[in-house]
C-alpha cells in the first residue's frame, strides 16, 4: 500500500492528513469525497493530493476545486 497526503484548503486554514491506498485512482476518489465534505462543513475550496515516492519525497498527483 502507498501513503498519500491530502491537503484541504479552507478559507481560514489548511488541513493535512495521511491515508493509505493501493493506487492513485483510489486516493483521487477519496480526495473528491473529502472535498465534498469540506465544502459542506468547513467552507473548503480546494484539495491537493500527494503520493510518497520510493525516495521518500512527496510527489504531486492532482488538485480538485
Amino acid at each position: 500500500m502507498k501513503r498519500y497526503l491530502f491537503e484541504l484548503h479552507c478559507v481560514t486554514k489548511t488541513n493535512y492528513h495521511h491515508e493509505m491506498f493501493e493506487c492513485d485512482a483510489d486516493a483521487q476518489i477519496r480526495a473528491r469525497k473529502i472535498l465534498g465534505e469540506g465544502k459542506r462543513d468547513a467552507n473548503a475550496f480546494m484539495i491537493s493530493v500527494y503520493g510518497k515516492n520510493k525516495s521518500g519525497d512527496w510527489k504531486y498527483i492532482v488538485s480538485y476545486q
